[in-house]
C-alpha cells in the first residue's frame, strides 16, 4: 500500500500533476542492468496500480507488468530537450537507511537545483533551494519512507 502511494507521487505529485504527451516515463528496475524501460506517454492508455504490480496499458491493448518489489525510481523526460538528467548509474542516496545525516552521492548534475522531500503520503516535508551537495540533515523526519526530487529524478531512502 505504502509503495502504491510512492507511485503515485511519483507520477503524479512530483511531475506537476500532469505529464504532457512528448514525455517519457523511465523506470528503473534492480533486476535490470541499470538501463531503465522507457514509455512514451503518449501510448499509454492507462496506469493502474493493482495490489503487488503497476500496469501500464499501451493504446495496442499491450500491456507492461512492474512489480513494486523491482522498482527501483521512476524519472520523467521530455523528449527533445537540452536538460540533463541524473540517470540511475549516477545518484544515490548513502546511507540507507539514514538515522540523521542524508549524503546524495555522485549528484553533479544537479548542484544548484531545489531538492524537495516528501513523505510517503505526498506531503513537502522540506526543500534546499539550490542546493551545493551538502549533507542534509533528516533527524527530525518521522521514520518512514520518503522521496528525494530534483529536477525530473527521484530517489528514495528509508529514515530510521
Amino acid at each position: 500500500m505504502k509503495l502504491r502511494f510512492c507511485l503515485i507521487i511519483g507520477l503524479f505529485l512530483l511531475t506537476g500533476s500532469y505529464l504532457k504527451a512528448d514525455e517519457l516515463i523511465s523506470i528503473y528496475l534492480n533486476n535490470s542492468d541499470l538501463s531503465p524501460v522507457r514509455i512514451d506517454v503518449s501510448n499509454i492508455s492507462t496506469i493502474k496500480f493493482k495490489s503487488t504490480k503497476l500496469v501500464v496499458n499501451n493504446n495496442d491493448n499491450t500491456s507492461d507488468d512492474f512489480y513494486f518489489s523491482d522498482i527501483i525510481k521512476i524519472t520523467f523526460n521530455e523528449q527533445g530537450t537540452s536538460i540533463e538528467t541524473v540517470n540511475a548509474s549516477s545518484a544515490s542516496i548513502f546511507p540507507n537507511p539514514v538515522k540523521d545525516n542524508l549524503i546524495i552521492q555522485n549528484a553533479e548534475k544537479i548542484y544548484g537545483s531545489d531538492i524537495y522531500i516528501y513523505s510517503m503520503t505526498g506531503v513537502l516535508v522540506e526543500k534546499y533551494s539550490q542546493w551545493n551537495g551538502e549533507s542534509i540533515n533528516v533527524s527530525d523526519l518521522a521514520p518512514g519512507v520518503y522521496f528525494v526530487n530534483s529536477n525530473s529524478t527521484t530517489l528514495k531512502f528509508v529514515k530510521q
